[in-house]
């Protein structure tokens, strides 16, 4: 399913009675289709300034992108110069692994950052927020006192008591291996976890690098930087540092691929030297032919063979947000901010938060994990989620305490 011979054309050609042999170089001529329909047009920043850091983000692009939200874009071509970083962040992109196809060449001399965010420095509840990964990747766990415990990392190798999550490789002392040198599915890094203290809050836990595919029916080069980093631990605490996400992933697939770049999904480390860092995450680049080959940093496989089949995602991203609070609509962008809140309620009671998802089987429960600065952590959960499974609702109910409160809402289910 996943192999392919390479073979050499040869032509012969007869001239004045003599044989002549003429043999093509590996890979020449041969084709890939990225399937891209370019239907997006070009993804092109030259011109920008250098130094400047492009949030992409495809609901303002103009025109605006990925109309139907499965993260796969159809471009002509890429072009990200030098000295101009293109950041990906997983709220813009549904937290989902990201695919960019191109019809012709993919110019990387600039920098493209999947990178996850690092974990909060230990200090009071206002600090504390779950760091968020690169898209297709995992969030790091907030840290705990001796009233609220510490939460483990996010995703299949979440770090667990303040140690790192693990990917391609397992985590120092925490996070087994997950995923496979084909990167099918495409899934990035996983959190690292929050560590406890005693008297204030410890440190976050990183997130986990993202997750992107860039495939090209020409050429790709990255002479510049495609990061997939996972997030540092928080700094230590009483009892140490949180743990660091592990690296993403990034696949590259074309007739051609060159560079003399890097491709790095670094694990996140610990600070002050201590070792409960993350994993390394996973690269793959497929071609016919490598002219050179980018300094690669993470569980790395570079196949000289026929592009193998990218496997686009066949259904929506799933989602799950906080759609009111007590019948108060939220901001469909929210901040999450304790300086100026999304939602303001009165109510010393006993209140309703409705939940809506898309894309989640109907029947699974969400929860809600409130950070508060007038009161210990909470985890609420809801009923079954009802509807259909394009859009789904359900309720969580509880009291909040006078102040600012944070909440963090997620949803886990078998596939089917």
């Amino acid at each position: 399913m996943f192999g392919s011979s390479m073979r050499t054309r040869r032509g012969w050609l007869a001239v004045l009675g003599a044989a002549v042999l003429v043999a093509m170089p590996a890979g020449w001529g041969q084709t890939f289709s990225s399937t891209s329909t370019g239907a997006d047009g070009a993804l092109d920043y030259t011109g920008t300034p250098a130094g400047t850091v492009i949030i992409f983000d495809p609901a303002t692009h103009q025109p605006a992108l990925d109309v139907d939200g499965d993260n796969v874009y159809h471009f002509t071509t890429i072009t990200i110069p030098a000295n101009v970083t293109v950041k990906l962040t997983a709220p813009k992109l549904n937290y989902g692994p990201v695919y960019w196809l191109a019809t012709g060449a993919v110019l990387i001399d600039g920098t493209l950052d999947l990178s996850g965010e690092d974990g909060h420095a230990e200090g009071v509840s206002a600090t504390r927020t779950i760091s968020l990964p690169g898209p297709g990747g995992f969030p790091g766990g907030v840290g705990g006192s001796a009233d609220s415990p510490a939460s483990q990392g996010f995703g299949p190798a979440g770090g667990t008591n303040g140690l790192g999550g693990g990917y391609g490789t397992p985590a120092a002392f925490s996070g087994a291996t997950y995923g496979n040198v084909f990167l099918l599915p495409l899934i990035g890094g996983s959190g690292g976890a929050g560590s406890g203290t005693v008297g204030q809050f410890g440190s976050g836990g990183g997130a986990g690098g993202g997750a992107i595919l860039i495939a090209s029916s020409a050429s790709i080069r990255v002479n510049g930087t495609i990061r997939a980093v996972g997030g540092n631990g928080g700094d230590r605490s009483v009892l140490g540092p949180g743990g660091g996400g592990s690296g993403g992933a990034v696949r590259l697939l074309a007739p051609r691929i060159l560079g003399t770049g890097s491709i790095t999904t670094e694990r996140g480390f610990a600070p002050g030297g201590y070792s409960n860092g993350g994993g390394q995450g996973r690269i793959r680049l497929e071609a016919f032919r490598f002219d050179s080959v980018p300094a690669l940093t993470g569980v790395s496989r570079v196949v000289t063979l026929s592009p193998q089949a990218i496997f686009l995602p066949t259904s929506n991203i799933p989602s799950v947000r906080v759609a009111t609070v007590d019948g108060e609509a939220v901001p469909t962008d929210p901040t999450g901010s304790f300086l100026l809140p999304d939602v303001v309620i009165n109510k010393p009671t006993q209140l309703i938060m409705t939940i809506q998802a898309k894309n989640i089987p109907l029947g699974t429960t969400v929860q809600l994990r409130i950070l508060s600065q007038g009161g210990a952590d909470q985890v609420w959960t809801t009923n079954p989620l009802a509807g259909t499974v394009a859009n789904s609702v359900a309720d969580a109910s509880g009291i909040l305490p006078p102040g600012f409160s944070r909440c963090f809402v997620h949803a886990t289910w078998t596939p089917q």
